[in-house]
Formats: structure tokens, C-alpha cells, sequence
């Protein structure tokens, strides 16, 4: 496509226009989107049309392929958000058991915020932290900062984003599992469903996922996570992640109006999953979304390098 700095490397573009027709979806409306894209300066490297179960329109730009994988940053926290949700449906945590229940290790003299805080919290982003624990001495453990850092509020009231929530539920899944974070998915089914073996976490010194913000993946690998949770966690008939679960994450648990960035993050949070207005979607910085709209079954999945000031914002105003 010569009107986009974005070529095809699996399907051609028209395989692309038959597939996007059929669908009832003008081919025309994906080729202004990428061209919005272009003029208002963002760095894509890849973009991603898909309805229901299938990949409508996927295209990269010449530095990168279908198999090039990209850190997602903060697409990490839903994905480690789903995995405590695997963990509750197995019944080996509860979203209402405060953390300390699976960390007694810190239970000694435990601040009473932290003794009250409970896993559901930590998936709505109501810790007792305002801030990243980890952060204030990289040197010290990052999950163990989390119990011992000082807390400044009481959990379960407000939005704060907090990494350092997901970093910790993150080896929590690891620790309860027994599994590498990715391998206890994929062996639940999310292998089967599409997603690759090559896809992993970066870790901190101590060996822990980052899941708040670690997640190396395909773009593909993106899409098939996005669709599966759009589905209700089924592939092929088979329950992959728990649907139930997945309504309650993906739907309005808090609000963050208060504490958001730019108008598109006011719509509220679920459990490590952003609303908007017509769904919810995945948020990475610097255009690693996946914008999902269950009404319309349909997903667009990015993957980009836009971190220059004000860059995030360019995309609500196409």
C-alpha cells in the first residue's frame, strides 16, 4: 500500500479488501485509518483489523514482521490480571483473600493497610500505594518493596496506578501455579488458541516477571490474546480463561476520572483492563492498544514507538 508507510507481510492487500468486504467492512475505512495514522505522526509498526475469529487486515512497517517481538508495556497488567483470574477459577486464591493470605512471610507486623488489602483491590488498582513501590530503591527487591514500603492510605477507595500491584500479583500466579507466567497460560489452552512459544516476560534482578510492563510478544500474539477475552475465553469451543471472570474484569469495577491522563482514560477501570466507551481496551505505552468493541465483535490492535510528549494523546483525535 503506497499511500501508508505500512506493508502487508501475511495477508496480501487483496486478500485483505475480500476478507474486510466480506465482513462488511469498507476497505476504504481501514486505508484512512492508516493514513490518519500517518499524518498525525505516529511511529505504527504494526496495525491489526480483526472480527470475531478472524484476522481481517494485518500490516507492518519495513523495520519489523509478523514475527518480531515487541515489548507491550503496560498490556502486561491485563494479561497478568487474566492469570489470577485462571488461579481464582481453579480455586487455589480468592479475590476477596487479602494478599498477606499467600505472603506470610510478611505478615509480622504487617501495616494495617497492607493486612486489609485484598487481591480483588489490587486488580482495581485500590492498593495502599499511590505510587510504584519498586521505584523508590531499584536496588531493594521489587516484590518485597511492596511490603515493606510504607503505605499512605487505606486500600479499596481509590485509583492509583500501581506497577508494582502487578508486578506482585504477577509472582503470585508464579508462585501459586508453579509454571512461568505464559507457560500456566499457555497450558490452559492459550497455545492452542495461536499464541506463540517465543512470546515471554523480562524479569526484575530477583527473577520475577514484570507484569506490570514486561511482556514481549507478537503483535499477532496480541490479537489472539485481545480475542480470546473478547470471546468470553473460548477457542474452538474449548473454556480457555473464565468467561465470568472476564465480564467482571473487563467491565466498570472503578472510576478514573480523577486520575487519568487524557479524556480516553476517564471512561473507569476493571481488574487491570481500561473502559471506553463503546468496550474496553488494552493499554500499553506508547501505542501498544487493542481497542476491542464487543457489539461490533471487532478489534484493532496496534503496536508502535510513540512516547514523545503528547504522542498517546494524537489517537483520540483521529
Amino acid at each position: 500500500m503506497s499511500m501508508v508507510t505500512l506493508h502487508n507481510e501475511q495477508l496480501t492487500w487483496s486478500d485483505s479488501q475480500e476478507r474486510l468486504s466480506k465482513a462488511g467492512i469498507s476497505p476504504i475505512w481501514w486505508t484512512r485509518f492508516l493514513e490518519s495514522c500517518r499524518e498525525a505522526g505516529l511511529n505504527l509498526h504494526s496495525a491489526l483489523l480483526g472480527r470475531g475469529a478472524e484476522l481481517l487486515a494485518e500490516q507492518y512497517s519495513e523495520a519489523v514482521g509478523v514475527d518480531s517481538l515487541h515489548r507491550l508495556f503496560s498490556v502486561s497488567k491485563s494479561v497478568t490480571a487474566v492469570a489470577i483470574g485462571c488461579l481464582a477459577d481453579e480455586g487455589k486464591l480468592g479475590l476477596d483473600n487479602p494478599l498477606l493470605t499467600y505472603y506470610p512471610e510478611y505478615q509480622a507486623g504487617a501495616h494495617t493497610w497492607l493486612a486489609e488489602l485484598t487481591i480483588r483491590d489490587m486488580l482495581r488498582m485500590e492498593t495502599c500505594h499511590s505510587q510504584t513501590t519498586y521505584k523508590k530503591d531499584p536496588a531493594a527487591p521489587w516484590v518485597e518493596s511492596f511490603f515493606t514500603v510504607e503505605p499512605d492510605h487505606a486500600p479499596g477507595q481509590h485509583f492509583f496506578y500501581d506497577t508494582s500491584s502487578s508486578h506482585v500479583l504477577a509472582h503470585l500466579v508464579e508462585r501459586l501455579s508453579g509454571q512461568k507466567l505464559l507457560d500456566y497460560l499457555r497450558n490452559r489452552g492459550l497455545r492452542a488458541a495461536g499464541f506463540s512459544d517465543g512470546a515471554y516476560f523480562l524479569e526484575d534482578p530477583q527473577g520475577s516477571p514484570l507484569g506490570g510492563s514486561g511482556l514481549m510478544a507478537t503483535t499477532r500474539d496480541f490479537w489472539v490474546f485481545a480475542r480470546l477475552v473478547m470471546q468470553g475465553g473460548v477457542h474452538n469451543g474449548t473454556a480457555v480463561f473464565p468467561a465470568d471472570y472476564l465480564l467482571e474484569a473487563t467491565s466498570l469495577q472503578t472510576e478514573t476520572a480523577h486520575n487519568s491522563s487524557f479524556r480516553e482514560e476517564s471512561f473507569g477501570y476493571g481488574y487491570m483492563f481500561w473502559r471506553h466507551r463503546d468496550g474496553f481496551w488494552f493499554n500499553g505505552m506508547g501505542s501498544q492498544y487493542a481497542f476491542v468493541f464487543p457489539e461490533k465483535d471487532l478489534i484493532i490492535a496496534t503496536v508502535g514507538e510513540t512516547m514523545l510528549a503528547g504522542d498517546e494523546a494524537k489517537w483520540f483525535w483521529l
